[in-house]
């Protein structure tokens, strides 16, 4: 298990942004962790990485890398947000207290800079769920997605289902982004995933060009299937007063039949549509949430076709 006070004891202000620079023509990578302040793997990860340059000072041979850690104030108190989730906070009028504040802050950073690739790094409450979260409108990153990792679940989501989302709002600015679900929140793995993901991308943009035997051997912790299981968003759910799921399991991918009731509040059954899925399901709910899982089709491609 993640040591939580010995990682918020790094946590100085100084490690929010750091940028590395070799002053070498090459890509700009911005590597993201800390974005819902419950989920430690990404925000380990990078210091892991930050820890390893102050000693390997030549490690980049091009390029510049950008670290960020993205909602410190959560992290502090370990709740995935203060006041609103920032991860729903990008460009949307409905934010408010911290969180709007912080994401004006990093708006700032897409519309100065152009990257080549955004890694979100996060972690799940349910399950150990390897994930690739992707705006389905993004053909570059879903490009990029099968280049730098072999996670094999996909989420498309449509941004009319999840607004506000930091890597939806880094594409429009010309920064295609890769949301990387690591595993779950209290996993020591989680952070090997990130670590790997974050040593993956910056070997396959040539930033890093000669093995690193550490980051190598987190390969162990990453899936490898030949088939992707894609899942495309249909609907988000919102929570009302009184909001439960009433499935005896709750889990990703757990499949729902046309008229079930998989869900109730004190106002409504929530029934599923069609023949669907829950996704990224929380189990945690309060009001604030934005949204408390997504309702979605799957299919399955060929990792060599789709």
């Amino acid at each position: 298990m993640i040591d939580l006070q010995q990682l918020a004891n790094k946590l100085s202000p100084e490690k929010w942004y750091r940028t590395y620079s070799t002053n070498k023509p090459g890509p700009k990578i911005l590597l993201v962790g800390g974005i819902h302040g419950n989920e430690w793997g990404g925000v380990e990860a990078i210091n892991e990485w930050i820890d390893y340059l102050e000693g390997n000072q030549n490690t980049f041979d091009n390029g510049e890398v950008h670290f960020l850690i993205a909602n410190p104030k959560a992290l502090e108190i370990n709740q995935r947000y203060v006041d609103f989730d920032l991860n729903r906070a990008f460009d949307n009028p409905n934010a408010h207290g911290y969180e709007a504040k912080r994401a004006k802050e990093l708006e700032k950073i897409f519309t100065d800079t152009s990257f080549d690739i955004v890694i979100d790094l996060h972690s799940v409450s349910i399950g150990e769920e390897q994930m690739l979260v992707l705006d389905i409108e993004d053909k570059e990153a879903f490009k990029l997605a099968k280049a730098v990792s072999s996670i094999s679940t996909y989420l498309l989501f449509d941004q009319n289902h999840v607004e506000g989302i930091m890597v939806a709002f880094g594409g429009k600015h010309g920064s295609p982004g890769i949301v990387v679900e690591c595993g779950n929140h209290l996993s020591p793995f989680a952070s090997r995933v990130a670590s790997f993901h974050i040593y993956n991308t910056l070997k396959y943009y040539g930033v890093v060009q000669n093995p690193i035997s550490c980051f190598e051997e987190l390969s162990e912790f990453v899936e490898s299937p030949e088939e992707i299981n894609i899942y495309e968003t249909i609907e988000a759910v919102r929570p009302e007063p009184g909001f439960h799921y009433v499935t005896k399991e709750l889990f990703t991918g757990l499949k729902l039949s046309p008229g079930e009731t998989y869900a109730k509040s004190d106002i409504r059954e929530y029934q599923a549509r069609e023949e669907c899925a829950i996704v990224l399901p929380s189990n945690k709910v309060k009001l604030s949430d934005y949204n408390v899982g997504l309702i979605c089709r799957h299919k399955t491609i060929s990792r060599q076709g789709g």
